[in-house]
């Protein structure tokens, strides 16, 4: 049985305790989508507060969620009510000003969310409004040197947080404990890979899709009015010689850094994007005896092997999950292979 736990927003008190009549839960980082639930009682929960859906002793959704609606019959024994939510990470869907990015350079990715979180979410000066019952556990340190996306100073720490797992593994576990919520934030690179292998009959409806857009060129423009220019080559190496051989031909992007310090990284996480043209999705059992996937989330690290062999190294970042339906849908984010190779094939 399914059971919707609704807890207030601001004390993290429980407002209701229903059954779930019908879900349609979406786990989309990448895409912000809504999870879909369905009660038979009015709620006491109201717009931004949080829901957890839980089967027997496991939780298996987490999300913010939007006001409820009476959805449709004026027979009140009849009368459902639908509630849509976001993922769990949308509590820290906010912008705000960006200070100490320093942190990430000389701590850690991981420790500059921890830092920014306890600052403008939980130790704020504005006490009234600050989040009381979030503990932060910090499991890894991933130093890097790139300067946050930003507006006159101001950015949206819900889409750092995101692009932080898109581009270097950061994922970020909740759980509950004695009317706490713990959000522990890793660097999931070195743990165990996820392989999947395409041909076996737990897997259904593959569908693998590749668009041959590629930067191939990135020009960054700095504060100190210098100008870096960065050249892909075909083993996905970078060079700053527009003369060298084996370069990739594609497209050009003029971007802004106000380091120059950051230029070459910069750079390099704008060819990155190269790898969101190879798009993969499939079903799978959620009782799978060859994979764990009740225990699959955003992030987790997959190796598909998909149908001509081919071994391709990517991430789930979405899954789709109805109630009493044992299939999920699961999407791929960035692939990490060398789709210049298959540039290169097509041209032959």
């Amino acid at each position: 049985m399914d059971i919707a736990y609704f807890l207030d927003k601001n004390t993290f008190e429980i407002l209701d305790v229903l059954q779930v009549e019908d879900f349609q839960i979406n786990l989309d980082e990448e895409t912000n989508a809504k999870t879909s639930i369905t009660v038979s009682e009015k709620l006491n929960a109201k717009d931004k507060d949080i829901v957890f859906i839980k089967n027997g002793e496991k939780t298996i959704y987490m999300g913010v969620i939007e006001a409820p609606t009476n959805n449709d019959s004026s027979d009140s024994e009849t009368c459902t009510y639908n509630v849509n939510a976001k993922y769990i990470t949308n509590l820290f869907d906010r912008k705000i000003i960006l200070k100490d990015e320093n942190i990430i350079n000389e701590q850690g990715i991981e420790d500059f969310i921890s830092y920014t979180i306890k600052k403008e979410f939980l130790n704020s000066e504005d006490t009234l409004l600050n989040i009381s019952y979030i503990d932060i556990e910090v499991l890894t340190h991933t130093k890097k040197k790139f300067s946050i996306d930003n507006e006159n100073g101001i950015y949206n720490f819900h889409t750092f947080i995101n692009n932080c797992t898109q581009n270097y593994n950061i994922v970020y576990t909740f759980t509950v404990t004695n009317g706490r919520m713990k959000i522990a934030i890793k660097n999931i690179e070195n743990d165990d890979i996820q392989l999947v292998d395409t041909n076996v009959s737990d897997i259904m409806n593959y569908k693998e899709t590749f668009k041959t857009n590629v930067i191939a060129k990135v020009t960054v423009l700095c504060s100190d009015k210098t100008q870096h220019d960065y050249f892909l080559l075909n083993d996905r190496t970078t060079t700053t010689d527009k003369n060298a051989d084996n370069r990739a031909v594609g497209d050009i992007e003029v971007i802004y850094e106000e380091d120059s310090e950051n230029a070459k990284q910069s750079a390099l996480d704008k060819f990155k994007s190269n790898s969101y043209s190879h798009l993969i999705q499939f079903d799978i059992s959620k009782d799978s005896t060859l994979y764990d996937v009740k225990n699959w989330k955003i992030g987790t690290l997959i190796k598909i092997k998909n149908k001509t062999g081919e071994i391709i190294d990517t991430y789930i970042s979405a899954i789709t999950i109805n109630k009493d339906n044992p299939i999920y849908t699961v999407k791929t984010g960035k692939i990490r292979i060398n789709f210049l190779d298959k540039l290169k094939q097509e041209k032959m």
